[in-house]
């Protein structure tokens, strides 16, 4: 038996559902009915025998909201579920809830015919999951003797938010695939298996139109981009080494962003495809030319010439990795001889990147990446350090929810970071840490004037997690308190 709370502020919902649900018919007991998510909260901290396994609340209510309240299960109650009720479908409410990892969103109006179904298939991702939650390597198989394996690899700017998101995409991956049982592996570093169970012979189409929507709704709702390679149909038995082995090939050759899914339609051996010595060393001179004469058209066209490289199935991704380390290691002697004593790139973070790439398109990032650096410093113009500068800021746009730092961004560009430091005040007068810092309190006032959420809850979502810091800040950039702020926007 499954244990409920409802919370809605309407009398009348609140009971209808409540009395107008059979819930003893799908297995759930109704275990109290409040008027908001500060009353969900106080019955959950209250020392009961039974264990609450699912919230069902409205998105609108006074004192804390269906949004703050999925936050706060979110953090401290994360294995409790929540659907939200709502008359809104407004991208801001689910992007905010997909993150809270709310598991359904129901109108109200249908309340009666879709909220059963939902808890039902709530009820049945939360028994899966429990089940056959693989983190030890093994997996519970719910029935069928065949399944289909899919190696994912997070990209390597977005590893910082799939740590902080691993739970959401793990729903997510529930989501895509409701109609069969799909087992989620956390592995490293990015890299995590699906496991779903299927059909001798299943459509492929259909199968990649799954994967698709999962990928979708991760960079929608999560901001993560994620490159997915399957295998073909196999034994449940032969799922964590056949299966592996041929996902994480189909994996490899996901070449491009814009074509993240590879299910091919069968496993077809690798043949092994080499650039010849020459080849190669002739590639890296021109690619060098290009980039100290500052011929963007030059390299752009060198480029695409590598990316159609990378994109022939029958080369391994084995030599490409060691194609693009001779490459980048190439270019990074060659900076060093540029007449500036100091050591720009970091060459250790850049190999990591290289060799940890499980594709195509990582490697693809990898060189692209380090082209448009070594450009910026060849050319030394104010062009190449403004290059820098919109890279920084782009950085600070995307991820300033995360823990950033001049480090963090750094590393993410493969460069010193005393280099960016000084090249970064020299264009704009002020620090890294000041920007980022600067663009937080921006997105914070905007959030504050809002009124919708308290100040702490702010600070963690530009941030900044502990209370007092974000006040600190937010009083050294603004002059005033997040609270004084919000009093004069009342004001107004």
């Amino acid at each position: 038996m499954y244990n409920i709370i409802i919370a809605d502020d309407e009398k009348n919902i609140r009971e209808g559902i409540l009395e107008l649900i059979a819930w003893e018919e799908i297995g759930c007991r109704v275990c109290g009915a409040v008027r908001n998510g500060e009353q969900v909260l106080k019955y959950l901290e209250e020392e009961k025998e039974e264990k609450i396994h699912l919230v069902i609340t409205d998105i609108k209510m006074p004192v804390m909201d269906g949004i703050q309240l999925a936050g706060i299960l979110h953090d401290r109650y994360p294995d409790v579920r929540a659907i939200i009720l709502t008359a809104y479908d407004e991208f801001e409410y689910a992007q905010q809830a997909i993150k809270y990892g709310v598991a359904d969103f129901v109108v109200k109006n249908e309340f009666l015919s879709e909220l059963p179904k939902s808890v039902e298939r709530v009820m049945q991702q939360w028994e899966k999951q429990k089940n056959s939650r693989a983190g030890d390597g093994e997996i519970s198989f719910q029935g069928g003797g065949w399944c289909r394996v899919c190696a994912c690899e997070v990209k390597l700017k977005n590893i910082g938010k799939y740590g902080r998101y691993e739970k959401n995409v793990e729903q997510l991956v529930q989501n895509a695939f409701q109609k069969q049982s799909a087992t989620y592996m956390h592995v490293e570093n990015g890299l995590f298996f699906v496991i779903v169970e299927t059909e001798e012979k299943d459509d492929t189409d259909q199968f990649r139109r799954h994967l698709e929507k999962f990928v979708s709704l991760t960079e929608s709702f999560l901001e993560l981009r994620i490159r997915v390679g399957c295998s073909s149909v196999v034994e449940n038995k032969d799922c964590m080494a056949a299966g592996k082995k041929q996902a994480m090939r189909a994996l490899s050759n996901v070449y491009s962003d814009e074509r993240p899914v590879n299910v091919p339609e069968n496993d077809p051996e690798v043949m092994q495809y080499w650039f010849d010595d020459s080849d190669i060393d002739a590639y890296m001179r021109n690619l060098y030319g290009a980039l100290r004469n500052g011929d963007s058209q030059e390299q752009e066209r060198l480029e695409q010439e590598f990316f159609g490289y990378l994109k022939k199935e029958e080369r391994s991704i084995e030599q490409c990795k060691s194609d693009v380390h001779a490459i980048v290691s190439y270019l990074l002697r060659k900076t060093r001889s540029t007449g500036s004593a100091e050591k720009i790139f970091v060459q250790e973070n850049i190999l990591e990147a290289v060799f940890g790439s499980k594709s195509k398109a990582g490697l693809w990032d990898c060189l692209k990446d380090t082209c448009a650096s070594a450009a910026a410093i060849f050319t030394k113009s104010d062009l190449g350090q403004s290059f820098l500068v919109e890279n920084i800021n782009y950085i600070i746009q995307q991820d300033y929810k995360e823990k950033l730092s001049l480090k963090s961004i750094s590393q993410k560009l493969f460069m010193n970071s005393s280099y960016i430091s000084r090249i970064y005040k020299k264009e704009t007068g002020m620090t890294v840490t000041d920007a980022i810092n600067k663009y937080r309190m921006e997105k914070a006032k905007e959030i504050l004037s809002t009124r919708k959420y308290k100040v702490y809850e702010v600070g963690e979502m530009v941030g900044i997690e502990e209370p007092s810091y974000f006040t600190h800040v937010f009083m050294k950039y603004e002059g005033y308190s997040p609270s004084e702020y919000m009093n004069r926007m009342e004001r107004r």
